[in-house]
């Protein structure tokens, strides 16, 4: 099976994706490559077919230091220069208002020169021209349009356009016949650092000020997708002036909109960690430089799994951009089929349905679940599923779930000797009910005869209040499904004996058979509490509790 490669923005510091490349076997299947900025450039060499040496060729060339004019460098330096004489005036200014005439006379060309210098960058929108680096994109790009990039089947590049506040994502599909060396000067152009890239009357700048990171280009995608970013050593410092303070704003619009954005689980991201005294926009690289960003990439590259996640089987994609309209649309529909299901007029004429729920309450107030049910039906019709639901999570205070997968269920049938998980799909998810619809395949019939089938569940720390004086509740409901409903249950609750002494009380008038002796569970003891209840009919819904609380007496 193929994968998909993406490529995370970081200016220069890009060079440390050859190294990662070089660990990739040659004969690697890729699908699809996305990228922004420097991340574009690699996923644009390797869509016309660059293999990870050459790619590591051009960006380890001499010609990439020559990219930024010499003036414009100049030209910066003497801002920085001029900003950093006029400080000391600035904060006796600020501070005390006592500066003579001769301090303001001496600093009046360095505030001319200051005002001259950026009064040329705010007009021209930047401080670097990058046509430079527009004649090395299409020199290293070979001309090649996207059509042209046949290596791969998709190409995306992704660019921002300030002027429709938009994404901009350039791709076979969208642009065909584009250069693709004019869609990677869109998506490298810098703000502020850069003059912005103009199509028409399109203003496009750097991609990564929406994404720097675009892995979500695969989120729909059926393989694998392997992601590289570019991380500091170390944490960035205080921010010492204006320059600083801008690039510190991009780069928290493109972490923080890469952060927010959900991606699927088959999208595999490797960090490379960068030399700090490396940033994004040194152009001068030396030859220790280049090599030390190659090798922090090839370190990283050698713990890709590349076979292995080429060899994934392809899974359906869970990803939808209305996820939570999707969830709520299939749990109101499995609740809708529930709800039909125990109409009375599909009720069998007679159910049998015997229980068994033991409840595990560990050390850590953890609650462990499991059901043991009987069913056997009597004359015409049959049950073909039932519903399954956590009620009242989660607590206050705490053990909140904030996932209907963090219930972790299990449901399968294991009559005859036999073990088949049941089918199950999610039927509620409210703050305080949790749950899902089990499917019996056959439905159980007179023909199928008794059938017995078991489930667990566990909350982590589900009962942690109680020894704070809050109640903790154990129940058990069931809903008439039958004309003639038998139902016994038999509830057993094991409570860790390091756990404080704790006080039992059901409101279904049943007393329970406490254990003399602990009972062992792996390497813990429990002391357990019965309550049995022997069949009888069920009219409506009806519903067994057991209140935990703190032994008083005790403590």
């Amino acid at each position: 099976m193929p994968v998909n490669l993406v490529f995370q923005g970081g200016g220069v510091r890009g060079i440390a994706y050859a190294g990662a490349l070089e660990t990739m076997p040659p004969d690697l299947s890729i699908r699809g490559v996305a990228g922004t900025s420097a991340g574009a450039i690699i996923a644009a060499l390797i869509g016309i077919g660059k293999s990870p040496q050459q790619i590591k060729a051009v960006l380890q060339d001499d010609e990439l230091n020559e990219l930024i004019h010499a003036d414009d460098v100049e030209r910066l330096e003497r801002i920085r220069s001029a900003g950093a004489d006029l400080k000391p005036l600035v904060t006796r200014v600020m501070e005390s208002g006592d500066v003579s005439l001769w301090q303001i006379w001496t600093a009046r060309n360095k505030i001319k020169s200051l005002a001259r210098e950026i009064g040329f960058a705010w007009q021209s929108r930047g401080f670097h021209r990058s046509d430079k680096v527009g004649l090395w994109l299409a020199k290293i790009l070979e001309g090649k349009t996207f059509d042209d990039a046949k290596a791969v089947e998709d190409v995306q590049i992704v660019a921002a356009d300030i002027s429709k506040q938009e994404y901009k994502v350039y791709s076979k599909k969208t642009h065909p016949g584009m250069p693709l060396a004019q869609a990677v000067h869109a998506s490298a152009s810098i703000p502020i650092f850069f003059l912005p890239f103009t199509a028409g009357t399109d203003i496009l700048v750097d991609g990564g000020i929406l994404s720097n990171y675009p892995a979500f280009l695969f989120a729909g995608s059926r393989y694998a997708t392997i992601g590289f970013r570019l991380k500091d050593l170390m944490p960035p410092g205080s921010i010492a002036g204006t320059l600083q303070y801008l690039h510190a704003v991009f780069q928290t619009m493109a972490e923080a909109h890469d952060k927010e954005r959900p991606l699927p689980r088959h999208v595999f991201t490797y960090s490379i960690i960068t030399p700090p005294h490396i940033p994004f926009d040194k152009f001068k690289l030396t030859e220790t430089d280049k090599a030390e960003l190659v090798y922090a990439g090839e370190q990283v590259g050698r713990t890709v799994k590349w076979l292995e996640l080429e060899r994934k089987e392809r899974e359906v994609s869970f990803f939808d951009p209305k996820a939570d309209e999707t969830l709520e649309f299939s749990v109101g529909q499995a609740r809708s089929l529930y709800d039909r299901s125990v109409d009375q007029s599909q009720w069998v004429e007679t159910l049998h349905h015997d229980a068994e729920l033991t409840v595990r309450v560990e050390q850590n107030w953890t609650t462990v679940y499991n059901r043991v049910s009987t069913l056997r039906v009597e004359g015409n019709g049959s049950v073909f599923l039932s519903r399954f639901r956590a009620v009242g999570l989660p607590q206050s205070g705490g053990g909140t779930s904030s996932s209907l997968l963090d219930i972790r269920v299990s449901a399968e049938e294991v009559t005859g000797g036999n073990v088949q998980e049941l089918i199950r799909i999610p039927a509620y998810n409210s703050q305080t009910h949790k749950g899902f619809v089990l499917f019996y395949t056959p439905p159980v019939s007179k023909a199928t005869g008794a059938r017995t089938f078991r489930s667990r569940f566990d909350i982590d720390r589900e009962f942690h209040l109680v020894p704070q004086g809050e109640p903790g509740y154990v129940s058990y409901g069931v809903q008439r499904v039958a004309q003639n409903h038998i139902f016994g249950l038999k509830l057993r609750i094991l409570t860790d004996t390091a756990l404080p002494a704790l006080l039992f009380s059901s409101d279904f008038g049943v007393q329970p058979q406490v254990s003399n002796t602990a009972s062992k569970l792996g390497n813990r003891y429990y002391t357990e509490h019965v309550w049995e209840v022997g069949a009888e009919p069920i009219h409506g819904e009806a519903l067994y509790n057991v209140t935990v609380r703190l032994d008083r007496n005790i403590y």
